[in-house]
Order: C-alpha cells, then sequence, then structure tokens
C-alpha cells in the first residue's frame, strides 16, 4: 500500500506545487486587484504642457482661459483622487532633473514626501477642442515650494502637476509632473 501511496503522492505534487495561492471564493477580499496606474510625463520647466498633455496629437487647439471658470466638483474631485492615488510615484519624480541648469542644485535640495501630493485646489487652465469640440480640460495643481537661490530672492518656484481631464469619457488620463516659476519684481 505504501509504495501505491507514494506513486499518487508524486504524480500529484507536481500539480499542487502551482496552488500555492488561495483560491478566490467569490469574496472580493480574497484576490487583490492592481490599481490602474496613470501614465506620468516628466515636463521639463520651461516646456509647455500643452505641448505634451496628448502625445503627438496636434489636432487639438488649447485656449488659455482669460478667467476661472465656475468649479465642478465632480471634475476637481477627480483630478485630486488621481494626483492622491499617484502620489508615491510623483513623489519620487527626478525635479531637480526637470529645473533650467542654474537651479538644478537648489531643486535637488528639495525633500518632497508623498503626502505633499494632496491634490486639493486643482484648477482648470485650458481647454483642448478637436473638430470644434471641446474635449479636454487641463487642470494645474500647485505643489510645494521649492527652495530659492540666495542670490535671487525675487524668484519663486514650486513643483507642479497638471491633470489631462478627458471630457468625454470624464477620467483624468495622464498626468503631468513639471516645475513652474515665477519673478516678484
Amino acid at each position: 500500500m505504501m509504495p501505491r501511496l507514494y506513486i499518487i503522492l508524486l504524480t500529484l505534487l507536481p500539480m499542487l506545487a502551482g496552488c500555492s495561492q488561495p483560491l478566490a471564493t467569490g469574496d472580493a477580499t480574497a484576490a487583490t486587484v492592481d490599481p490602474v496606474r496613470l501614465e506620468i510625463v516628466e515636463l521639463p520647466e520651461l516646456k509647455q504642457p500643452q505641448e505634451v498633455a496628448l502625445k503627438d496629437n496636434t489636432s487639438v487647439t488649447w485656449t488659455r482661459l482669460s478667467s476661472i471658470p465656475p468649479p465642478d466638483q465632480r471634475r476637481e474631485m477627480k483630478v485630486q483622487q488621481a494626483i492622491q492615488t499617484e502620489a508615491d510615484r510623483l513623489a519620487k519624480v527626478d525635479y531637480a532633473a526637470l529645473s533650467i541648469p542654474q537651479y538644478v542644485t537648489v531643486t535637488h535640495s528639495l525633500q518632497i514626501t508623498p503626502d505633499a501630493f494632496d491634490g486639493s485646489g486643482a484648477v482648470v487652465e485650458q481647454y483642448g477642442e478637436a473638430a470644434g469640440e471641446r474635449r479636454w480640460a487641463l487642470y494645474a495643481w500647485r505643489g510645494p515650494d521649492i527652495p530659492q537661490l540666495p542670490n535671487r530672492l525675487i524668484v519663486f518656484r514650486w513643483v507642479e502637476v497638471y491633470a489631462v481631464y478627458d471630457l468625454a469619457q470624464e477620467e483624468v488620463v495622464r498626468l503631468l509632473a513639471t516645475v513652474r516659476g515665477e519673478v516678484h519684481e
């Protein structure tokens, strides 16, 4: 009897080896699903976001808004959630590499953590039209300030994340991570 059991075990062992994961029981907690990750495009400091917002799609005409439109809480919430969901990856972006040369060292001194990417306060800056239809919204979120250069105290710079929002699908389709700044005179 023993040799027969031994043969059966040898036959079943390779099949059982592939079953080390628990079987799904229909309970949603039994399986882990990786969240869909958004593409994050790293945008050099002086490059305009609409140049890469839709990759190489040149058929879109972008219109910068002259005034802030009324808030759309549903869209703004989705933008905020997208930034928060990708906070770990956004915090790992090499913002110094995106900076203009004279600011690389000071930007490198920025210590940024994922909790800085809360996404609150994002505003729509531009709309993109294709074939006469408003199709895209470009939201901007201002992140943490970057330390100033001691000899340029009127120059202020910060991390900025743009969210490309597809108005037809009602979702954020891509994030752009960059550095922005302004001079206060």
